[in-house]
C-alpha cells in the first residue's frame, strides 16, 4: 500500500477562471481538471480554519520580534537614524540630509516611516527606528502564505511562509532599520498582487492600478530597480503565455500612469526645491563608487555568486534542485502558470546581480519571497508523494541530513556547555545557555528524523516546524548571544564620553562624522571643512573620523583629546575605526597631539 500525506486543497485555487487566464496558450479549465484527477487520492475535505497564520506570526516574533532590543544599532542604521531625526528637526519631508547636506542615496519613503514611528513611540530608540521593518518581514511572510493558498495546499503554502522567514540572509535583513526589508515587501507584492489578481479574473485596471501603485511605492524605497524587475517579470510572462497584447491595452498604461503618480508626489517638489541639476550632481556623487569594474572582481564573482544565494537561502535551497529534473518539472502542469511565473522573477533579476562584480545578494533578496514559494510547491510535492517515489526519497534525504547537522550542533553546544571544548568566541558563552541550546537542537534532531517518515500532513508539519525552529535558535539565539558577548557597548561609551564635554558648548564635527556617533550622541553636531590652517577662527570642541588604516590627520593647531569612541563591531585592545573627541586649545604653540 502507497504512503501518502493527507493534504487540505488551495483555498480558491483555481476556482473562479480569470478573463486574462483564459485568452493565452495556458488555459485554466484544463488546469482544473488535471488538479481534480490529481488530487481526489491524496485530498481530505478543507477547513476554512487557516491555523498556519498563527503559526507564521509565532516564528517570525521569535525570529525577529524578541530579540530587537538587545541587538546593537550597526551598518546603515544610524544613518537613516539621523535622515530622520533631521526631517523631524527641519520640518520638511521633501530634501533627505546628513548633517545639513543633501543625501540622495535613497528615496525617502523608509525614512517617513521611521519618522511615522516616532511620532507614535515619541522616541528614537532601536524599537521606533526598526519598526517599519519587522512589520515589513511579517507583512512579506503573510502575503507568501495568502498568494500561496490560491494554487497550494494549507501545507504547501505553510511551507513556503515558513522558509521565506528563516532563510539565513533574512535573520540579517528582516529587522534591521534599513530599506530591504520594506523593499522586499513592496517589490515582492508587487508581482505577487499583479499574478493573483491575472488569475482571479480581478478588474484590469485594479490590477494593473494596485501592481504599478506598489511598484511606485518600492521605487520611492529603492528606486529603479523596482520597475527593471517588475516589468522584466510580467513582460516575459505575457509574452510566453501569448497575452503581451495586454500591455498595449488601456488598463495597463492607466497603470502605468498611477505609478508615475506615486513617485511624482515626491519627485516634482525635490526638483522644486533642488532644481533638476542639483538632483543629477547629488545621485551621481553617490553612485558614481557602484559603477567601478575590476576584471579580477568580476571573475571571482561570477564564480561564487551562485553559491552565496544559495548559502543566504539555506537551508531551504536544496529543494529548488529537484526543478533541474525534467520529471518533476513535468508533473508541476496542473499549476503551470503559477510556476512559470515565479521562476521567471529570480531569471530576470539574477542577471543584473550577477554579472556586476558590485551586485551582492541584498540586491536578489526582492525575489527571495518567489523563490520561497517554488520551495514552498517542492515541498508539498515531496510530502505527498508515494513511499517508492524518487521524490519521497529526496524528503528523506533532506530530513535525514538535517538531523545529522542538528546533532552535530546539539554535541558542539553540549561541549561548550560542560566547558570540555570552548575555543575562541565560544568560550564567552554561560555554560548554563550553552546546554540549554544543547537540549533544544537534540529536541528539533528527533523531529526532523521523525518526519522522514511522515505519512500526515501534521507529521510533515512537524518536520518543518523542527527546520524552522532550529534556523530560530541557532541565528536568532545561540549565534546572536555570540555576538552580543563580544559587541562593543556603544551607549555606555558615549556615556563616558559625555561626561567629559560640557554641556553648554556645541560640538562639531570636521567633515561628516560616523552616524553611528551621532546617532548615540543624540544632539546637533554641525559639519564644517577640515582646518587646515592655524589662522582658522573655529574654537571649542570638535570630532572627527579616523581608521587604522591612514594616518593620522595633523591639526594646524594646539589640542588635547578629549576621549575616542569604538565604530568597530567588536570590541578590540585597539579599535580599528573611531570617532576622535578634542578641545582646540588658547595657548600659542602648535603641536598636533598624537593619537596613539
Amino acid at each position: 500500500m502507497t504512503e501518502r500525506i493527507l493534504l487540505s486543497p488551495p483555498r480558491r485555487a483555481f476556482a473562479k477562471v480569470g478573463k486574462q487566464g483564459s485568452e493565452g496558450k495556458i488555459g485554466n479549465a484544463p488546469v482544473m481538471n488535471q488538479v481534480a484527477d490529481e488530487s481526489a487520492a491524496v485530498i481530505q475535505p478543507a477547513r476554512r480554519r487557516e491555523w498556519p497564520i498563527i503559526l507564521l506570526v509565532v516564528v517570525v516574533a521569535l525570529a525577529y520580534v524578541i530579540r530587537t532590543g538587545t541587538i546593537p544599532i550597526r551598518g546603515e542604521e544610524p544613518r537613516w537614524a539621523e535622515v530622520a531625526r533631521e526631517f523631524v528637526e527641519s520640518g520638511t519631508w521633501i530634501v533627505p540630509r546628513e548633517q545639513g547636506d543633501v543625501f540622495l542615496d535613497r528615496p525617502p519613503l523608509h525614512v517617513w516611516l521611521i519618522v511615522a514611528a516616532h511620532r507614535i513611540t515619541q522616541s528614537w530608540d532601536v524599537w521606533t527606528l526598526r519598526l517599519p521593518s519587522l512589520a515589513a518581514t511579517l507583512a512579506t511572510t503573510l502575503l507568501i502564505y495568502a498568494y500561496g493558498r490560491t494554487f497550494l495546499s494549507r501545507f504547501g503554502a505553510l511551507a513556503a511562509g515558513l522558509a521565506f522567514a528563516t532563510m539565513g540572509e533574512m535573520f540579517q535583513t528582516g529587522r534591521l532599520a534599513e530599506t530591504d526589508a520594506l523593499f522586499i515587501l513592496l517589490l515582492s507584492a508587487s508581482l505577487l498582487v499583479w499574478h493573483w489578481g491575472w488569475m482571479g479574473g480581478w478588474p484590469t485596471t485594479a490590477t494593473w492600478g494596485i501592481a504599478y501603485a506598489l511598484v511606485g511605492l518600492a521605487m520611492l524605497t529603492k528606486g529603479l530597480q523596482a520597475p527593471v524587475y517588475f516589468a522584466g517579470t510580467v513582460g516575459w510572462y505575457l509574452w510566453l503565455t501569448g497575452n503581451w497584447r495586454q500591455l498595449l491595452r488601456p488598463a495597463h498604461w492607466v497603470g502605468v500612469g498611477i505609478g508615475l503618480l506615486v513617485v511624482a508626489l515626491w519627485f516634482v517638489p525635490l526638483v522644486h526645491e533642488l532644481g533638476l541639476d542639483g538632483v543629477t550632481s547629488a545621485v551621481e556623487k553617490l553612485s558614481t563608487y557602484r559603477l567601478r569594474w575590476k576584471t579580477a572582481l568580476a571573475l571571482r564573482h561570477l564564480l561564487i555568486f551562485p553559491a552565496e544565494v544559495l548559502g543566504c537561502t539555506a537551508p531551504w535551497s536544496l529543494f529548488l534542485g529537484l526543478y533541474c529534473a525534467k520529471g518533476f518539472r513535468r508533473s508541476l502542469t496542473a499549476i503551470q502558470p503559477h510556476v512559470l511565473f515565479l521562476t521567471l522573477g529570480p531569471l530576470v533579476a539574477f542577471p543584473t546581480c550577477w554579472f556586476h562584480p558590485g551586485g551582492t545578494t541584498r540586491y536578489f533578496t526582492p525575489l527571495y519571497p518567489l523563490l520561497a514559494l517554488l520551495i514552498g510547491v517542492a515541498i508539498e510535492r515531496c510530502a505527498a508523494a508515494d513511499a517508492a517515489s524518487w521524490l519521497r526519497a529526496w524528503w528523506r534525504g533532506y530530513f535525514g541530513l538535517a538531523a545529522g547537522v542538528m546533532s552535530f550542533a546539539a554535541g558542539l553546544a553540549a561541549l561548550v556547555g560542560m566547558e570540555v571544548w570552548q575555543p575562541g568566541a565560544l568560550a564567552e558563552l554561560p555554560p548554563q545557555k550553552a546546554l540549554g541550546y544543547a537540549g533544544l537542537f537534540a529536541l528539533f534532531s528527533v523531529l526532523a528524523w521523525s518526519a522522514r517518515a511522515a505519512q500526515t500532513m501534521r507529521q510533515a508539519g512537524w518536520g518543518l516546524t523542527a527546520i524552522a525552529g532550529f534556523m530560530v535558535a541557532s541565528c536568532a539565539g545561540f549565534l546572536t548571544d555570540l555576538r552580543l558577548q563580544r559587541a562593543v557597548d556603544a551607549a555606555a561609551a558615549m556615556a563616558e564620553l559625555r561626561a567629559r564635554l560640557p554641556t553648554d558648548q556645541p560640538l562639531v564635527s570636521f567633515n561628516h562624522v560616523a552616524p553611528l556617533f551621532r546617532y548615540y550622541y543624540g544632539g546637533q553636531i554641525a559639519a564644517r571643512p577640515f582646518p587646515t590652517s592655524a589662522a582658522d577662527p573655529f574654537t571649542g570642541y570638535f570630532c572627527y573620523d579616523w581608521d587604522h588604516r591612514s594616518e593620522p590627520p595633523q591639526l594646524p593647531f594646539a589640542w588635547e583629546r578629549i576621549g575616542t569612541f569604538s565604530l568597530d563591531r567588536v570590541r578590540r585592545e585597539r579599535p580599528r575605526q573611531y570617532v576622535v573627541v578634542g578641545r582646540r586649545l588658547t595657548e600659542t604653540p602648535i603641536a598636533p597631539a598624537s593619537l596613539d
